[in-house]
């Protein structure tokens, strides 16, 4: 694959870890930028089934949409598997003390739908913060991979 079809080309602070178990990539809040996190993301779990992977995004998406909304931005978008790769674990840092409130938009109920996805879709979320940054984060169960064997021939 040529520098110019691996969708990590040109992004200086991103990183990958163990087979692409690890990503780094700071996202200012620009549109081009949101669009090569996500792309970023989808190629890091190629491997994971396409079901899990859209979940992902929308999680990601979301926690990204909303720290970048509630600080200004920018943030730092690091996603890991772990729990011996059974757990996607994606979190969203960004400098300042004040943290995200998971989303701002609304449902026709009145409930938050950011808070609604990642209910629905995370295992488990968080927000964690300290002097110089906040955290909001989302743990994933991945499924497992069900590997089809060819049919022997009779």
């Amino acid at each position: 694959m040529s520098d110019d079809q691996d969708p990590r080309f040109g992004h200086d602070d991103l990183f990958t870890d163990s087979g692409a178990d690890t990503l780094h990539i700071t996202v200012n809040g620009t549109t081009d930028e949101l669009s090569s996190a996500r792309d970023l993301l989808r190629y890091t779990l190629a491997d994971l089934p396409e079901e899990f992977v859209i979940d992902a995004l929308l999680v990601a998406d979301e926690l990204i949409t909303d720290t970048l909304r509630s600080s200004g931005g920018p943030a730092l978008l690091h996603v890991r598997r772990t729990n011996g790769g059974y757990c996607l674990q994606i979190e969203v840092t960004t400098l300042g003390a004040k943290p995200p409130t998971v989303s701002l938009a609304e449902a026709s109920q009145g409930l938050q739908v950011g808070r609604i996805i990642l209910e629905q879709l995370a295992a488990n979320w968080g927000v964690e913060q300290n002097a110089s940054s906040t955290t909001t984060w989302a743990a994933l169960d991945i499924p497992p991979v069900t590997v089809t064997k060819p049919r022997a021939s009779t």
